[in-house]
């Protein structure tokens, strides 16, 4: 069964700056649940964890809002998790190696994204997807003639 790894932020943020100079700054497993018909979208964050069910017309908006944003995305082999699990806390990167079964040790999101691609991952949902070709409005709002140079000049 395949799951899903979100990666996201690379702007500058807070503390995590001094823990993370480049590279992505979160990330969290998504998967499709077949039985249910609904994507399920699990992201911890520092004081909870969110759970997110989509419907398949709502993952497509949400997943064309990520990437817009930049955000990137890995697919890999789901694997039961390791018999031993210890890790030094549950952020969102040992969070996210759990819950796709990873033996990855990684501390931060870049080394996750290492990590799986040596494993196995490779990039998903590369691209736009097809309903939303030509509806910009979806994230951006109605779409703005450019301004010549002439014009910007003034």
């Amino acid at each position: 069964m395949s799951a899903y790894v979100m990666f996201l932020g690379r702007q500058r943020s807070y503390w995590t700056d001094w823990f993370n100079p480049q590279g992505y700054r979160h990330c969290f497993p998504f998967w499709f649940d077949g039985d249910a018909d609904h994507w399920v979208i699990a992201e911890n964050n520092h004081d909870r964890l969110n759970v997110i069910l989509l419907k398949p017309h709502e993952f497509d908006h949400w997943l064309l809002v990520m990437q817009r944003a930049g955000c990137s995305c890995l697919q890999v082999e789901r694997k039961s998790s390791p018999h031993f699990f210890f890790r030094l806390g549950l952020w969102c990167v040992p969070f996210t190696a759990h819950a796709v079964g990873s033996r990855s040790r990684a501390f931060r999101p870049i080394a996750l994204w290492r990590d799986l691609v040596r494993d196995g991952a490779r990039p998903a949902f590369v691209g736009r997807p097809k309903d939303f070709r030509d509806n910009d409005e979806v994230t951006k709002g109605p779409a703005r003639k450019p301004r010549s140079r002439s014009q910007a000049s003034t």
